[in-house]
């Protein structure tokens, strides 16, 4: 047992150092080689587990109830000791903070206590890399952090497609994958199973996300053709692997606005419409049951929030959900209970927070406001706009796992007016 920690804890910092080293040998600047491993960490799942009375519901445990201290959090909390205290933060956006801490006094937990902290500690390193950092000096970092990170996710990613199960790198993060398993992410067409793309990462929804992410932090901050160029190749074959429907719906829409000009936006924005129809259409009819799942999760959620009035305006706390769900669980098609967050964000806010959901509130709202205002004057950022609104529509990642909440936490703060303008 000491060995397999040690090797495991030899790998980990291997991880974490290589891209550190290798971008400072190479810019001289230590601010870009701490970002380029913060970045490089998003693709690994790796994370310690604490596991606590709350963690389990009726005697099961739920991974989405489980304090983890993720390899992401250490970096974010080196990064904010480096550089938050060389620029504080605006009032503005330390209340927001404080507002997030507050359905935490209402309903206590260890679980609600993990993500507030992921949530606080996310949101302050993001939006303190959007002070300091300039669009080239993250350029830099996607180019030693988050591309190498890709091309380790695309090879494994694809080994998982190709032979249905997992490489057996579990000790960095890669989920266990086998085709015989019931909660596998996958795709069965009659006859045809066809195990999904995980990569590192605990979902295939979530190594697209991060692929989309790629696609937008390299667009706004890469100067190079030919490395924007390998990049979109790489992201576009992860997302095609993922399965994801979502993933490829926005695929999609990014190669049409990136191929066309602005005069034939409209037109094919409506080929788009018709080709994403097609995409989800095949994915609907080969999940049907995904379908019914999602449509029945939203209708628990309305219905608890609607008869429970006035009391559900206090929410159920973070992961209260999940308690709610067991008492008339889902049963999918395996036969097993279907017991996860919801799948649409704004939901789960206000679901979970109740009246205290100004917090995430303010920091949609201002998103939302900002990109709508780039619009006007340039209508491909679109994307940004629709990446945001889709995921968070039919997904949770944003909230749930912290490579996604990173993302999104990141999409905000890269999305202010002071960054853009630089």
């Amino acid at each position: 047992m000491n060995i397999h920690f040690l090797l495991k804890l030899s790998l980990i910092c291997i991880l974490v150092v290589l891209p550190a080293v290798i971008s400072y040998i190479k810019t001289k600047n230590l601010n870009i080689a701490i970002l380029s491993s913060l970045l490089f960490s998003l693709g690994f799942n790796i994370a310690y587990h604490f596991i606590s009375p709350d963690s389990y519901i009726n005697g099961r445990l739920i991974y989405y109830k489980i304090p983890t201290i993720h390899i992401i959090d250490i970096l974010c909390l080196l990064i904010t000791i480096y550089i938050a205290f060389k620029k504080r933060l605006s009032t503005p956006i330390a209340l927001i903070l404080v507002a997030l801490c507050i359905p935490l006094a209402v309903h206590f937990s260890y679980p609600a206590l993990s993500y507030t902290l992921k949530y606080i500690l996310y949101l302050i390193t993001a939006f303190s890399i959007s002070n300091t950092y300039s669009k080239k000096e993250i350029g830099i970092a996607v180019k030693f952090g988050l591309f190498p990170m890709l091309c380790l996710n695309l090879i494994v990613a694809l080994y998982q497609v190709v032979f249905r199960h997992s490489l057996g790198l579990n000790i960095i993060g890669e989920s266990i994958i086998d085709k015989t398993a019931i909660d596998i992410a996958a795709l069965s067409i009659k006859d045809i199973f066809i195990v999904r793309g995980y990569g590192f990462l605990s979902h295939p929804n979530v190594l697209a996300g991060l692929s989309l992410f790629t696609l937008i932090i390299s667009d706004k901050t890469t100067y190079s053709k030919t490395f924007s160029s390998v990049i979109r190749i790489i992201c576009s074959i992860i997302i095609c692997l993922t399965l994801s429907k979502a993933g490829i719906f926005l695929l999609v829409l990014y190669w049409i606005l990136k191929l066309t000009s602005n005069r034939y936006h409209g037109v094919l924005l409506l080929l788009l419409t018709l080709t994403a129809t097609a995409v989800i259409g095949v994915g609907v009819y080969t999940s049907a049951d995904f379908v019914r799942i999602r449509i029945e999760q939203v209708d628990q959620a309305l219905l608890h929030f609607t008869s429970n009035l006035p009391k559900s305006l206090l929410g159920t706390g973070i992961t209260g959900f999940l308690d709610l769900s067991s008492i008339d669980p889902i049963i999918q098609k395996t036969g097993t209970y279907f017991i996860q967050p919801i799948h649409n964000i704004l939901l789960s806010i206000i679901v979970e927070y109740g009246v205290f959901c100004i917090g995430w509130g303010v920091l949609i709202a201002g998103f939302i406001s900002t990109r709508l205002q780039l619009l006007k004057q340039n209508p491909k950022t679109l994307f940004t706009l629709l990446f945001v609104i889709v995921i968070g529509l039919f997904d949770h990642y944003f909230l749930t796992i912290p490579t996604g909440i990173f993302l999104f936490c990141m999409i905000l703060a890269l999305s202010r007016p002071k960054f853009i303008e630089r």
